[in-house]
């Protein structure tokens, strides 16, 4: 059944805040078989200034339950290869979520995991890192790989 605004009441968008969308601006090389950390350097949308260009971290100053999304687009050619992405909460001892795409053909290929995480607002943060099993160093593509996420309200 479709939703309706009475089901609505007392939800306002400042309830799904804090929120932001980051994105990586322009090619990052991701060495084979290693975990890197996704640098995304740009922002799109960060309502409460909580998402860090220099650290490609969300640290929420507001605790609560967030919806957290990575999207990573492997360019050029590959193929019989494994793509791991992976968002971290805090120093990589929490996993929140974890995809593993698999490419049998020559092909591009993107990526998406996520997750729902609790975050206290004042320490935790959550990041994403790129592991992928190809014979050489691949590149991840500018304007495509994203990370984004916001506050679930109600919960």
């Amino acid at each position: 059944p479709a939703i309706s605004g009475a089901n609505l009441t007392g939800i306002t968008a400042a309830d799904n805040t804090p929120a932001f969308s980051a994105y990586l601006s322009s090619n990052q090389a991701i060495a084979h078989a290693t975990y890197t950390t996704v640098a995304y350097d740009s922002e799109l949308v960060d309502t409460d200034n909580c998402f860090s260009t220099s650290t490609y971290r969300f640290t929420p100053t507001t605790a609560g339950y967030y919806f957290v999304s990575s999207t990573i687009f492997f360019g050029g050619q590959v193929a019989n290869a494994l793509f791991l992405n992976v968002i971290f909460k805090n120093s990589g001892s929490d996993v929140v979520a974890r995809s593993v795409s698999h490419i049998a053909f020559n092909e591009n290929t993107a990526n998406t995991t996520s997750g729902v995480v609790h975050l206290n607002g004042s320490s935790d943060f959550v990041y994403t890192q790129i592991k992928h099993t190809t014979d050489a160093t691949k590149n991840i593509e500018p304007n495509k790989t994203i990370f984004s996420g916001f506050k679930l309200a109600g919960v």
